[in-house]
């Protein structure tokens, strides 16, 4: 990742923590909610992993 999508990543996987959190909702919840794996997940809240469209595709 570049300067400019590491700072996406981070500021994406943020929001979404944050929000996950406001409403009370367990990374292992979501994870079984949205079909997406924790370890992804995290990723994506650690601003590791970008959350694209193509997570969604099997």
């Amino acid at each position: 990742m570049d300067e400019q999508q590491l700072h996406r990543a981070e500021t994406i996987g943020a929001g979404l923590r944050a929000l996950r959190r406001q409403r009370g909702v367990s990374l292992k919840n979501l994870a079984e909610q949205t079909g997406i794996s924790k370890s992804y997940l995290s990723m994506v809240e650690n601003g590791k992993r970008l959350l694209t469209s193509t997570v969604f595709i099997d």
